[in-house]
């Protein structure tokens, strides 16, 4: 039996961060270092202006997202992902990040025979409230995340899924992000 599941990309071992993982620092060093190189300069950051895109940069990296995570973790427990709706930013970064909606389609039945070989593990390990944290997830949402962490994650590593985010990043960034020498008044 299939059952679809919805959980934000948030509990899920792979982001769309776009404040502490994916920023646009190294964009930004590598462009100034080539225009610095091309044009014999000594240019910063702050001797450009520069414009960015930030709703684009977040649905890109919800694109790559989905790509790269259909692409290596659809198994026999996960057999579709899917967004639902569009990707978004928080107002704030205090307490939350870039996020969106996903619908995982799973095979129920081998998504509890999976919990039950792992019980103890899943026990012990399962997201749940604690101090400073409130999970208001189902008891579906708690083994999918169980699941995510515990075997996608390691099948798929959130450091290979970075690497794989920033390679692509490199090459959508010159969509989303524009930038142009300020003249300096001597």
């Amino acid at each position: 039996m299939t059952k679809k599941i919805e959980m934000n990309i948030v509990f899920t071992p792979w982001t769309i961060d776009t404040y502490s993982t994916f920023t646009t620092d190294s964009f930004e060093t590598m462009e100034i270092d080539n225009y610095n190189e091309v044009n014999g300069t000594n240019y910063n950051y702050d001797d450009f202006e520069w414009s960015y895109d930030h709703k684009g940069i977040v649905k890109a990296l919800a694109k790559n997202w989905l790509e790269f995570v259909t692409d290596n973790i659809i198994d026999d427990v996960i057999v579709a992902i899917k967004p639902d709706g569009e990707p978004w930013s928080p107002r704030e970064y205090n307490f939350s990040t870039d996020n969106q909606n996903i619908i995982f389609t799973v095979n129920y039945d081998k998504l509890n025979d999976y919990i039950k070989a792992n019980q103890a593990s899943y026990n012990k390990n399962k997201i749940a409230s604690c101090d400073g944290f409130m999970w208001f997830g189902d008891d579906d949402q708690t083994k999918l995340h169980y699941y995510l962490a515990y075997k996608s994650g390691n099948d798929y590593t959130p450091a290979n899924y970075q690497m794989d985010q920033y390679e692509r990043e490199f090459d959508s960034s010159w969509e989303y992000i524009t930038y142009e020498l300020i003249k300096k008044n001597s």
